[in-house]
């Protein structure tokens, strides 16, 4: 995608290239944390993977919205929705990848190796710890306002 961008000039308006920017720093992030914890077995990098993962789930959910408005306005192409899509769809999977394995440093410290229960304990019971550290990280990436 990156190449037919380039080849065939396609350019984004300012609000969707700074959404992506934001996602694309997010996503950098995470990615850069999953491998820290993975070459170390560093748990507590790797605690710090999920919060991250779930405000890029939410990023991704918003820019898709976002996206959707402007095609109903028709500032935005089918053509170029395709494109923003596939991108944004890409990034959030690269970082369901990190959570994946960030999960796996943090369950092998464990001897427990169910990536799913860990999620759903840590997502869906009352994990304070867990719901503050995703209020702090998604104060980090706010997308900019819609102009």
């Amino acid at each position: 995608t990156a190449k037919e961008i380039n080849d065939k000039k396609i350019k984004f308006s300012e609000n969707a290239e700074a959404e992506l920017d934001v996602l694309v720093r997010a996503v950098t992030d995470v990615l850069e944390k999953a491998i820290k914890a993975v070459i170390s077995l560093d748990i507590s990098i790797a605690k710090t993977v999920e919060p991250l993962e779930e405000v890029i789930d939410t990023l991704n959910n918003e820019l898709k919205n976002r996206h959707i408005g402007r095609l109903r306005e028709g500032s935005c192409t089918i053509e170029l929705g395709f494109i923003f899509s596939d991108i944004t769809t890409n990034l959030e999977r690269i970082s369901d990848h990190c959570s994946n394995l960030a999960v796996f440093v943090i369950q092998l410290s464990m001897d427990e190796y169910d990536i799913h229960e860990y999620l759903d304990i840590l997502k869906h019971e009352d994990n304070q710890e867990f719901k503050n550290d995703y209020k702090l990280v998604k104060k980090q990436y706010k997308l900019p306002v819609n102009s």
